[in-house]
Formats: C-alpha cells, sequence, structure tokens
C-alpha cells in the first residue's frame, strides 16, 4: 500500500532569515506529519538596489544568481535538519526549488504543483529600504504557517 504524499512549502526570503523560518517548517512538518518539505526560494531581481545605482550612474544590473539561491536553501535545509533533530524527529523527504518572478505566484504554483498542506512563509527583516517599500516590516516576529486556499480549478490556487 502507498501512502499519500503530505508536502509543506516553505518560503525562505534570504540567508538572514532561513534559519528562523527553517525552525517554524521543523515544528509544522511534525504538527502536520508532513512527508515532504519543498524548500522555495524565489530569486531577487533588487529592483531597488538596480534604480539607486543607476540613478548614480552604475548600469550593470545587479541580480540574485541561481547559485545564491542554492545557498540560501541549504542554510535553510541545515537548519530544519537540526531543529527536527532536537525534536527528536526524523526528516521528511526533502527538496529545493527555486523560481524567479513574483514571489506570490511562484508561492501558489509551487503549493499547487506539490499540493501542499501547509505553507511556511517568514517575516522580513527590518532595514531601511524595506520600511519604505514593504509595510510589513514593522511587524516582525515569527514566521506564518498558513493553509493553501481550495484549488478552484486545476492549476489556479486561489485565483478567479
Amino acid at each position: 500500500m502507498m501512502s499519500e504524499e503530505r508536502a509543506i512549502v516553505v518560503a525562505v526570503e534570504d540567508a538572514m532569515t532561513a534559519t528562523t523560518v527553517a525552525a517554524e517548517a521543523a515544528h509544522v512538518a511534525v504538527d502536520t506529519a508532513a512527508t515532504t518539505v519543498v524548500l522555495l526560494h524565489v530569486l531577487d531581481a533588487h529592483t531597488m538596489v538596480n534604480a539607486m545605482f543607476t540613478m548614480g550612474g552604475y548600469w550593470a544590473p545587479i541580480a540574485e544568481t541561481r547559485e545564491d539561491g542554492a545557498a540560501v536553501l541549504d542554510v535553510a535545509e541545515g537548519a530544519l535538519r537540526a531543529e527536527l533533530a532536537a525534536l527528536g524527529q526524523p526528516a521528511p523527504a526533502i527538496r529545493h526549488e527555486i523560481a524567479e518572478g513574483s514571489a506570490g505566484e511562484a508561492i501558489a504554483h509551487v503549493a499547487d504543483a506539490h499540493d501542499a498542506i501547509r505553507i511556511v512563509l517568514g517575516t522580513r527583516r527590518p532595514h531601511a529600504f524595506g520600511r519604505l517599500t514593504h509595510p510589513d516590516v514593522r511587524a516582525p516576529g515569527r514566521p506564518w504557517s498558513i493553509e493553501p486556499p481550495p484549488r478552484r480549478a486545476a492549476g489556479t490556487i486561489g485565483r478567479r
């Protein structure tokens, strides 16, 4: 008899928040009896940084590479495994995914593709420009764990 996969998606923003998000994900994995943890990183186009450099006369685009994204996910996986070990729990299957584009759309797509039962989202770390462009940085704290919305049609999680 084949068991059903129970996947959670863990959206990891950067190396600075990866350990906090992964630790929360370990607890969510245990609480939901997840058989798979999908660690997801969406590459940052560094829009604000590029705009500032362009205004200063610097033209070469600055972007996060796939190698940068893989390094973030490696940090998250290490923290996830350490937290699970501290809890005395075996690690479920762990997968890495790197996406580009809109973070929200990428998270929804990966959650849909893996039929995720939970999504763990990190909190943004406060920084000078983040306070201007991301109002949620005023409310730092623990990562969030949410249930994906019900599917309305195949491949359209949460869309109308």
